[in-house]
């Protein structure tokens, strides 16, 4: 269903929240950035070759954070 909502709408970033697994499986052309805790977490998926850079996790999975084509996610 991820997929398919990526695919229609053409994304280049999508942001997720309390997510509770970081294996999304196959999202053709796409690459996931995950950050799970003890419960739940959050993730951003990014289209393939957008240059991600400088990841920050916080320890509960409550944030992340990223460079992404000189934009700070």
């Amino acid at each position: 269903m991820l997929h398919d909502f990526l695919k229609s709408h053409a994304l280049d970033i999508l942001f997720l929240q309390e997510i509770t697994h970081h294996n999304f499986g196959n999202l053709p052309r796409y690459t996931t950035y995950t950050n799970v805790g003890t419960a739940r977490g959050t993730a951003f998926v990014t289209r393939n070759g957008l240059k991600v850079t400088n990841i920050t996790k916080l320890p509960t999975g409550r944030g992340i954070a990223a460079e992404c084509e000189e934009i700070t996610l």
